[in-house]
């Protein structure tokens, strides 16, 4: 993680930046410097934030670009699951992205989201 990255993520831990506002800063890291940790904020912030050139598709494909970036991380899967099981309504790829999550180390909170879209 950036020196940037972790500046925007306290600021957003602590309340000095919104959504949008921390958005706009990862968007300008990520012209510099693509991680795959700054693609899932990226992510992140889209689904939450209204920006006005940016879409869920965009969310979609930063965190496709972080896994392909880092394939053995959870946390990509993980969040492109919920977008498929809460955003974009796909169970089967949601159930199939959580899976691979699992098996890449996520935790507890992933579990937890698959087992309620098993439940459903």
């Amino acid at each position: 993680m950036t020196a940037s990255e972790r500046a925007i993520r306290d600021g957003l831990q602590s309340g000095h930046l919104t959504p949008g506002e921390a958005l706009v800063l990862v968007v300008a890291e990520l012209a510099t410097t693509e991680t795959p940790s700054l693609l899932i904020l990226r992510g992140i912030l889209t689904q939450v934030s209204e920006h006005p050139t940016l879409t869920l598709q965009d969310a979609r494909v930063s965190f496709e670009r972080a896994i392909e970036l880092a394939p053995d991380e959870p946390e990509a899967y993980e969040e492109l699951g919920h977008l498929f099981d809460a955003v974009e309504p796909d169970r089967d790829k949601a159930e199939e992205l959580y899976r691979l999550a699992l098996a890449r180390g996520a935790g507890a909170t992933c579990q937890k989201a698959l087992d309620e879209l098993l439940a459903e």
